[in-house]
């Protein structure tokens, strides 16, 4: 079944073409391994931090969720886990977590790849209108690769970074692409574009992650950033622990002007902002008392030109549940 057709259906039935609901059910018992028997992370596995952005300074909790606290900076904005995994803990999860796997399924779902499919050529047309055209790009967390067969059919020369050894062959089953398995692997060349596909918060060190491929970047080179769990966004906002955009492995949640204050940490400058996807329908579903991603409830919450109007709002970079950024050396 086609992305429209099942989104057409009702997020129910999207999370269920795309095989959400298992790997949701799956990331539960995963996280299960983490809290103690009072439902706090387990000392030894956990660690406290700063923001990514200010550094130390202040920052309030906003909200708990299977455990982990979730702090906003008071500063710049930015919601982060202030309490998070350790860095060995992660990486053992991203390279032999089962559930980790299972996202691979759910980005190989039809219904997924067409969605994803129609986010990369909207994102590269924005792209080769700043440039000109096509060029040579990296992507950094290729994952399975479909954003690099997007490119390469319209003529970019394609290169991926992809630590997941799972990953990595099904990109070379599923498109003949052949990844490195790290960016240090691309260190003396130069792309015209470097993209992070909702990579960046999920690392430990963003800044030190962005200024590792600014020097990539060729003359008048563009970095492209899909940030998701924005900080800003009107269903995260009224959602918040109900939004399964705020879970363990996502670490930081930009806003973005935020993530353009990390960008000139790295050396880098925001050019354009794009909103992605306004996710009022789930924020409807809370309204109702209601599972957002599984409803069960239909009555109406707020008069349909009311919806309608939050829907236009949603779209803004400010207000979207995630948003493109395309930036560039400063």
């Amino acid at each position: 079944m086609s992305y429209q057709e099942t989104r057409n259906q009702g997020v129910a039935a999207y999370v269920r073409a795309t095989g959400r609901d298992a790997y949701w059910h799956a990331l539960a018992e995963q996280r299960a391994q983490f809290v103690d028997e009072h439902g706090r992370l387990r000392r030894e596995l956990a660690e406290e931090v700063p923001c990514a952005v200010c550094g130390p300074g202040d920052a309030v909790l906003v909200f708990e969720k299977d455990g982990f606290p979730y702090l906003r900076c008071t500063s710049c904005g930015t919601v982060f886990i202030g309490t998070q995994l350790r860095e060995s803990v992660l990486d053992e999860f991203w390279s032999a977590a089962p559930v980790a796997a299972m996202w691979l399924d759910v980005l190989l779902s039809p219904a997924q790849l067409e969605f994803d499919r129609r986010k990369f050529e909207h994102a590269l047309d924005d792209v080769e209108q700043l440039r000109g055209g096509p060029g040579r790009v990296l992507d950094v967390g290729s994952s399975v690769g479909t954003f690099l067969d997007v490119a390469r059919a319209r003529g970019w020369t394609v290169a991926g970074v992809e630590p997941g050894e799972r990953a990595r062959a099904l990109a070379r089953e599923s498109y003949g692409l052949e990844l490195a398995q790290d960016v240090a692997d691309h260190a003396h060349e130069r792309f015209d574009l470097v993209t992070f596909w909702e990579v960046v918060e999920h690392t430990k060190r963003p800044v030190e992650l962005l200024g590792l491929v600014a020097p990539l970047l060729a003359d008048h080179g563009v970095l492209l950033s899909l940030v998701g769990g924005n900080a800003g966004s009107i269903a995260n906002r009224v959602m918040r622990a109900s939004s399964a955009a705020f879970d363990f492995a996502r670490l930081w949640y930009f806003t973005p002007s935020s993530y353009e204050r990390l960008l000139a940490r790295a050396g880098l400058r925001g050019v354009e902002l794009r909103g992605v996807l306004g996710e009022i329908d789930t924020a409807m579903n809370y309204l109702r008392y209601d599972d957002p991603y599984r409803p069960v409830f239909e009555e109406p919450v707020l008069a349909e030109a009311t919806i309608s109007a939050l829907q236009a709002e949603s779209e803004r970079p400010e207000l979207a549940y995630k948003f493109l950024s395309l930036a560039r050396a400063a």
